[in-house]
């Protein structure tokens, strides 16, 4: 899965696009995901100066996102009553990479489940993850426990409802962060996330209000790396361009449709 959404688009190109098939990816957080709670419903991500495919949604009746496909993964949703199973399967290879299955609680946010992860096959990881909320509802820690013995820990910090950083350990120690800023009359209609660990997240928390304008990335030994948003929103207010200006100074569009 590519990984190119929203903010994380800027997120991974500063990183090396997607990282899936290395053995130290985490794989989670990295992927922006839409929620349909809104009038429109998002079934397309395309790009504009930027050598990637697009990405098509689909969702049943409750608005629940039931499949991805961005071409090469494909990924499925299947939903029973207090929990869901994600597939993803590589078209390309023929094969499924990823098989998680989650409990819900009862603000219908994701707080546990198991996963097997098998992008790379010389690298493949049991995984127990495990999601902690605020008393208001927004996500506050993400761990993955690996049966290598790895363990990945995600700490969010907010600012006036929005997600302000996240810390990212592996084994204890800080590995990177991530700082996002957010201006005014941009209101996320589309529902985005900034957060997810699949594609097609619905289910992990609120969302900011606003969509971000300014991200990023800090590694010790590194120098920062920034990438900065823009959008062009139709007449209700969702956005339909999201301009990109990432940290190698690459500028793109990425094109959002609805129905």
């Amino acid at each position: 899965m590519k990984y190119l959404q929203m903010a994380a688009a800027a997120l991974l190109l500063t990183m090396g696009a997607c990282q899936k098939d290395q053995s130290t990816d985490p794989t989670i957080t990295s992927n922006t995901t839409p929620t349909q709670t809104k009038t429109k419903q998002l079934v397309s991500i395309n790009y504009s100066g930027l050598n990637t495919s697009g990405v098509k949604y689909e969702y049943d009746s409750k608005g629940r996102i039931i499949k991805v496909d961005e071409g090469e993964d494909v990924a499925t949703f299947v939903y029973t009553g207090n929990e869901v199973e994600i597939s993803e399967w590589r078209v390309t290879e023929n094969r499924e990479v990823f098989k998680f299955k989650g409990k819900f609680n009862a603000a219908g946010n994701l707080v546990d489940g198991t996963a097997t992860s098998n992008y790379n096959q010389a690298f493949v990881y049991k995984q127990q993850h495990t999601y902690e909320y605020t008393a208001d509802g927004y996500l506050s820690k993400a761990a993955i426990a690996r049966d290598n013995g790895d363990r990945y820990e995600y700490i969010y910090h907010y600012k006036g409802g929005h997600l302000a950083q996240q810390d990212v350990h592996r084994n204890g120690v800080l590995d990177y962060a991530f700082y996002w800023e957010y201006g005014t009359g941009n209101p996320n209609k589309t529902g985005f996330n900034v957060y997810a660990f699949v594609p097609g997240n619905n289910f992990l928390g609120k969302k900011a209000t606003e969509m971000a304008i300014k991200y990023t990335l800090k590694r010790p030994g590194v120098n920062d790396q920034v990438s900065t948003f823009s959008y062009t929103v139709d007449a209700q207010g969702y956005a339909t361009k999201q301009h990109v200006i990432d940290a190698q100074g690459k500028k793109y569009d990425v094109l959002y449709e609805y129905k």
